[in-house]
């Protein structure tokens, strides 16, 4: 009964109802962290990932400053939780975020979208075990949805927001945006100019420049010349690539963040 009529993204609820939405929300959330001893730890390696992408949707950025203190602290709490896969320590801290929810609308509207984007990664995990993630991940969007409703917000507004795009070196994750995007295009473009440079000034040192001692000597120096050239070229060639490909991508990005913005 609660998720019929909590999780409707389609429900236009009154001041009344929004606030009986909200706490029913929160039971909602509650509910579904109440997992098998040590669940979060024992998931498979594809799921543990995952977990890690939704602590990161939850947490990442400034999140005191957006969500105030106290809260933000919760958020980080549950978020550190389940990149340990620690299911002890993420129901407790989502059972006491509940009790310090900021009045300020904006606050309030930040943890929803934070929430909104969390409950997103857990829905992606699809169908595990008994399909707990997929309660929590609705769980999750219902109570965001029922934040950003009580406050005045469009429910729908975050539906409309492309997810971020995550890159990944194992544990690091960068967020990536239109400018750093064409950040990397300007560094890709200055190391193959200079590789350019370098390997056309190796190439333009005339041979009777150097002399060698015997004929092994010199057949070891022209081919670490060969090897020097095929290096800075190759390195130019492959920063042209990446020229391409980061533009092309930070063109991509900039076109989807102005059009959610129209």
């Amino acid at each position: 009964m609660y998720f019929s009529v909590f999780c409707d993204p389609h429900l236009h609820l009154g001041s009344h109802w929004q606030r009986m939405s909200l706490s029913m929300g929160w039971s909602c959330v509650q509910n579904s962290m109440i997992l098998p001893e040590n669940y979060l730890g024992k998931l498979p390696n594809d799921l543990k990932t995952d977990l890690k992408d939704a602590a990161f949707a939850l947490a990442n950025g400034p999140v005191q400053r957006e969500c105030g203190e106290i809260p933000g602290e919760k958020l980080l709490q549950l978020s550190r939780a389940w990149e340990k896969g620690d299911t002890q320590a993420a129901t407790l801290a989502m059972e006491e975020l509940q009790y310090v929810l900021p009045r300020e609308s904006s606050f309030r509207n930040a943890i929803g979208k934070r929430l909104i984007g969390a409950g997103r990664r857990f829905a992606s995990t699809g169908s595990y075990a008994e399909g707990e993630l997929q309660l929590i991940a609705k769980a999750l969007v219902g109570a965001g949805e029922a934040m950003q409703s009580a406050d005045g917000t469009d429910m729908n507004e975050e539906l409309k927001e492309p997810e971020k795009r995550v890159l990944k070196f194992g544990e690091l994750q960068v967020e990536l945006t239109s400018q750093k995007c064409f950040i990397g295009c300007i560094v890709a473009l200055g190391f193959g100019a200079l590789s350019w440079a370098l390997a056309s000034s190796v190439q333009n040192v005339p041979e009777s420049a150097s002399q060698y001692t015997n004929d092994n000597a010199t057949l070891l120096a022209t081919s670490l010349k060969g090897a020097l050239i095929l290096l800075g070229y190759g390195c130019t060639v492959l920063s042209g690539f990446a020229v391409i490909g980061l533009l092309g991508l930070g063109l991509q990005l900039s076109t989807s963040k102005s059009s959610t913005g129209e």
